[in-house]
C-alpha cells in the first residue's frame, strides 16, 4: 500500500467514523439505549481522534518536524500515538460519563500510555540500531 493509498483510506475512514460519531449525538437516546448508545458514541470517537491524530501526526512530523526517516516509520508511529491519545480521551469520557473521573484518575492514564509508548520506542529503538546481519543478543 502506497503512502497516498493509505491516506485515502484513513481520510474515508475518519470521514465515516466523524460522520457516525455526528449521527450518534443528534440521533441515540441514551436513556432508552443505556448501553448501545454510550457505546457507539465510544466507539465511533475513538476511531475519530485516532485517525485525526494519525493524519494530523504524519503531517506535523514530515513538514514541521522535518523528520526525513523512512514514511512507513512516521506512519506507525503517529498511528500508535493517536490510538493511545483517542484511548485516554475516551477513557477519560468514560470516566466522567460514570462520575469518577479526577485528577489522579488522569494521571493514571497518562502515565500508562506514556509507559506504553515508552516500550514501544525501546523496542523499536532497539530493533533498529541492531545490523541485520549479526546474530541476536542473548
Amino acid at each position: 500500500m502506497t503512502l497516498k493509498q493509505y491516506f485515502l483510506a484513513l481520510g474515508i475512514g475518519v470521514f465515516f467514523a466523524f460522520l457516525s460519531l455526528v449521527v450518534i449525538i443528534l440521533q441515540v437516546n441514551p436513556i432508552n439505549n443505556p448501553f448501545w448508545g454510550p457505546s457507539l458514541f465510544y466507539t465511533s470517537f475513538f476511531f475519530t481522534v485516532s485517525g485525526l491524530y494519525a493524519m494530523g501526526g504524519f503531517v506535523w512530523r514530515v513538514r514541521v518536524l522535518k523528520q526525513t526517516d523512512i514514511a512507513f516509520r512516521q506512519v506507525k508511529k503517529t498511528f500508535r500515538q493517536g490510538c493511545l491519545f483517542a484511548a485516554v480521551s475516551a477513557m477519560a469520557l468514560m470516566l466522567q460519563h460514570a462520575r469518577i473521573l479526577r485528577w489522579w484518575s488522569i494521571l493514571i492514564l497518562i502515565i500508562s500510555a506514556l509507559w506504553i509508548e515508552m516500550n514501544a520506542l525501546s523496542k523499536e529503538e532497539k530493533h533498529h540500531s541492531r545490523p541485520s546481519g549479526l546474530p541476536p543478543l542473548s
